[in-house]
């Protein structure tokens, strides 16, 4: 396996958008579904527990709404929360999100209600995807959103993250 930095993670992207002309539409839907098809592989078993997506504002967010819509076709138990409306949203991660709730799918938002309770509700047969900050994050994390992730590490639900577990640098 190869690690990247997150500023090299973010010439990746670049060049496959401007070299190789891939749209990043594409690119969050690919990256969307390899989640899915790891969480598939933990989670076989479309009936067992929850899986509780959380998505943040930028592309790490847009690719858990990709993850959450694939999930929820497929039969499982998917509850997502949001860190802000769709107006709060820009490029392919509001167009992810606005997929979703033209499907007439429910989307939580945790500028509304904090989740951290729900989070806390979470038994081990749940299920986390961690979708809220990706390898771009360039300060420290505070207020709710430091709170969720703390929710998060303590919750007894498995967690798989995209990218890189939110709060790490």
């Amino acid at each position: 396996m190869k690690i990247v930095s997150g500023e090299k993670m973010g010439e990746i992207d670049r060049l496959a958008m401007s070299r190789y002309g891939i749209p990043g539409l594409i690119l969050m839907e690919n990256a969307g579904l390899q989640v899915v098809s790891l969480v598939k592989k933990i989670r076989p078993e479309r009936k067992r527990g929850k899986i509780v997506v959380f998505c943040g504002k930028g592309n790490n967010g847009g690719d858990g709404f990709v993850i959450a819509r694939h999930l929820w076709r497929q039969g499982y138990n998917v509850e997502t929360w949001a860190a802000g409306a769709l107006s709060d949203y820009k490029g392919d991660a509001a167009v992810n999100y606005n997929i979703l709730l033209k499907q007439g799918y429910n989307v939580n938002r945790f500028d509304e209600k904090s989740p951290v309770a729900i989070i806390k509700d979470l038994k081990a047969d749940d299920l986390i995807v961690d979708a809220l900050l990706g390898t771009g994050i360039q300060r420290q994390v505070t207020g709710l959103l430091a709170e969720i992730i703390t929710a998060i590490n303590h919750s007894p639900a498995e967690i798989v993250s995209v990218d890189i577990p939110s709060g790490i640098s």
